[in-house]
């Protein structure tokens, strides 16, 4: 996936403009699947970056309808020009309670079932825009490899 934004606007500081998102898990024909995954939940990709500013990824943990929501207090930079692997496992992180309804973190319950990288731009764009791709990515239940 080649992600072009060439008109970033002033004061647009930390915007969001797309996502990557696992959602399978929210099907009833999925719940079988999702007892081999729970706490072991990994999302992997491939990106390099283009000309711009550096891209950061935001993971996030969402419920069916997405009402409620877990945003990670870690971002991650994209701003490497080659090719690099990026692994993040959602239950290792540290969130915030984002949703319009509450809950605590929790991906051995049922709530947490839609998986998301959110990509956004920096606290100070100086560019005004940015350029990725992104290739293979991967939702598994285990520790995913190179």
């Amino acid at each position: 996936m080649h992600i072009v934004w060439d008109s970033i606007p002033e004061n647009s500081n930390w915007t969001w403009f797309t996502d990557i998102k696992a959602d399978t898990f929210v099907s009833p024909e999925m719940n079988d699947k999702w007892k081999n995954f729970k706490n072991s939940t990994w999302m992997s990709f491939w990106y390099k970056s283009g000309d711009g500013d550096t891209v950061y990824a935001h993971p996030l943990v969402l419920s069916k309808g997405h009402r409620i929501k877990w945003g990670s207090t870690k971002v991650i930079p994209l701003g490497n020009k080659y090719w690099t692997f990026v692994k993040v496992k959602f239950s290792e992180l540290t969130y915030e309670d984002w949703g319009k309804d509450k809950a605590p973190f929790d991906l051995n319950g049922n709530e947490g079932r839609c998986f998301e990288i959110g990509l956004r731009v920096g606290s100070k764009p100086i560019a005004k825009k940015v350029e990725l791709w992104i290739d293979n990515v991967k939702i598994t239940n285990y520790e995913p490899f190179e």
